[in-house]
């Protein structure tokens, strides 16, 4: 307090406070029941002893604590909101409520309005043109009705990066005037419903910082002025087969960097796939194609205008497909053969760039020219557990850094029981592993059987920062199996730093909590999925975290819906690898 009565606080200092008071007062709050889009935000509610201090704290604190309000904080009064308005940094509203906002200061706006209890348009045409310094806009005209583009409202926009539209009507050159004012600082561009019924000439427009573009359900020849572009992603972005042949013959020239495309609806984008043929440096492409009517699989290629796109050799692609989406069909080096789905680790064994999604399994066979193995991040979601994928992993055990493998449920418990050795070995080969993210659905197995079949190996991934490992069983063994993991008289002694589900800190009556961590790990009820109690097993509880004591740095572990770490603080799992806080 002696230096904060005598000298100002600097930039870097005022953080370090700021995570030092957390460890007593609870500064910041997760939404609830929402996992996998949590973000942590600041909670005024919880920090006034902080602010009551002394005027400078009040000073210092109040800012920090009110630069983001989100559809979380709905519930605040109006009164306190109006009044700190100004400190805002980030706005980002799915659903804005009827209160005018004084915000000069926001770096990121986000304005969705679909029903009558939001602002006005003019209302947020004004809170658009006093923020000047915005770094990212999202900018969705009422209901689904398009609004007509006004340019006067990013003029004074200086350094907008982001940008994006939805149903909105940029006829009569609004839509190039609103590019020309944004057009020196913006990077991505993402425009949803956005018509250019006069389908100008953007030759002439200059985009230095241009580098990602996504089109959906809109017409636009934007991408003919971007030569920095890196990545394309189009979703019935095209009306005609004009527009196709144009975009074909102007990207290779127009894009020399360009990286990665990802095309979705892929009978609306038909020609735009034989770019392959003339743009052989791509890294990643995408290519989403509809399914049977029958459901029995993607349709015949040449239904697509794909039969010359399949059949050529292609000798200077060195990357696997990036397929992130829906099924895909992806060049071969041989002539077409009948239709076969290739398996997954042959995606795997074949691929040479430093990520592959695949959410499915029926693919076309790929066979492509491989340089080098060793993907850094793979992401499996709904496949088919079994050796093969497992041995296809291991490939790249040497470079691997990220995995998931998500819903692969498609086993009886006996054939999990019997994988999990394999599976294991993932821990013990990939010594480069930092975040290993293991989930299997629909398959009735304990914490016992799953954890003795994981140790089975000794773990040798050093640098493991992340390790989760969830199994949801069907709706008819939950009840049934819930005992295996969780007892409530077993687990009282487990008890988070946030005290019971309620969330409300600390113990009954005031009384703080000795038993808020066990070997070092701290629970955190806050982020427990719906559907498990936020507690482990107390018979296997000192196995499961002496397995973990030789892992120095892992930081977040989660096992059936619990989720510790080795700090008091809940970690915000939205972070990078590299800015994790606690």
């Amino acid at each position: 307090m002696q230096l904060l009565q005598h000298q100002r606080p600097g930039p870097l200092e005022i953080p370090e406070i700021l995570a030092r008071v957390s460890f007593f007062v609870r500064v910041w709050e997760r939404q609830r029941n929402d996992h996998y889009h949590a973000r942590i935000i600041f909670s005024p509610r919880d920090a006034l002893s902080c602010i009551q201090v002394s005027r400078l704290w009040r000073l210092t604190f109040t800012p920090l604590l009110w630069q983001v309000y989100v559809d979380a904080l709905t519930t605040m009064p109006r009164r306190a909101l109006v009044r700190n308005s100004r400190h805002l940094k980030v706005l980002e509203l799915p659903d804005m409520p009827n209160v005018s906002f004084v915000c000069t200061n926001l770096t990121k706006l986000q304005l969705d309005n679909y029903n009558d209890k939001a602002v006005t348009l003019e209302e947020q045409k004004k809170l658009v043109r006093a923020n000047m310094h915005l770094k990212t806009l999202s900018w969705s005209s009422s209901g689904m009705s398009s609004i007509d583009l006004d340019p006067e409202d990013f003029l004074r926009l200086r350094g907008l990066e982001v940008l994006q539209l939805a149903n909105w009507n940029g006829g009569g050159g609004a839509f190039l005037r609103v590019i020309r004012a944004v057009s020196q600082t913006l990077i991505t561009l993402d425009l949803y419903r956005v018509y250019d019924n006069d389908n100008k000439n953007y030759a002439d427009l200059s985009l230095p910082n241009f580098q990602h573009l996504r089109l959906s359900s809109c017409s636009t020849n934007l991408y003919s002025c971007a030569p920095n572009f890196t990545s394309l992603e189009l979703s019935r972005a095209f009306g005609s087969m004009e527009n196709v042949q144009q975009a074909i013959d102007t990207l290779p020239t127009r894009c020399p960097r360009l990286r990665s495309i990802k095309v979705a609806w892929g009978d609306k984008n038909e020609g735009l796939l034989e770019l392959l043929l003339r743009k052989c440096t791509l890294a990643g492409i995408a290519a989403g194609v509809e399914q049977s009517a029958a459901g029995a699989g993607p349709q015949s290629g040449s239904s697509f205008g794909l039969s010359s796109w399949l059949g050529p050799t292609i000798t200077k692609m060195t990357a696997a497909p990036l397929v992130t989406s829906t099924p895909a069909l992806v060049p071969r080096t041989t002539p077409p053969r009948a239709s076969t789905s290739a398996t997954l680790p042959a995606i795997l064994t074949s691929a040479s760039a430093t990520s592959v999604t695949l959410p499915t399994t029926t693919l076309a066979e790929v066979s492509i020219p491989v340089e080098r193995l060793g993907l850094e991040t793979i992401s499996i979601r709904k496949g088919i557990m079994g050796r093969a994928l497992v041995k296809s992993i291991l490939v790249h055990s040497q470079t691997l850094r990220d995995l998931t493998l998500f819903n692969l449920g498609r086993t009886n418990s006996h054939g999990l029981k019997t994988l999990l050795p394999e599976v294991a070995q993932i821990l013990a080969y990939c010594y480069n592993l930092r975040r290993f993210s293991f989930t299997v659905a629909n398959v009735k197995v304990s914490s016992r059987e799953m954890f003795e079949g994981l140790r089975s190996q000794p773990w040798n991934c050093m640098q493991l920062e992340y390790l989760e490992v969830m199994f949801y069983f069907s709706e008819d063994n939950l009840e049934e199996d819930y005992s295996y993991y969780y007892d409530e008289e077993e687990c009282s002694s487990v008890i988070g730093f946030y005290g019971s589900n309620d969330g409300d800190g600390g113990g009954d009556d005031g009384e703080e909590e000795d038993d808020c961590s066990y070997m070092g790990w701290y629970l955190h009820p806050g982020l427990a999925t719906p559907r498990h109690r936020p507690q482990i097993n107390l018979s296997i509880q000192t196995d499961l975290f002496r397995q973990l004591e030789h892992l120095s740095r892992l930081r977040v572990f989660a096992w059936a819906g619990s989720y510790y770490s080795r700090s008091r603080m809940a970690p915000d799992l939205t972070l990078p690898d590299s800015l994790w806080i606690f």
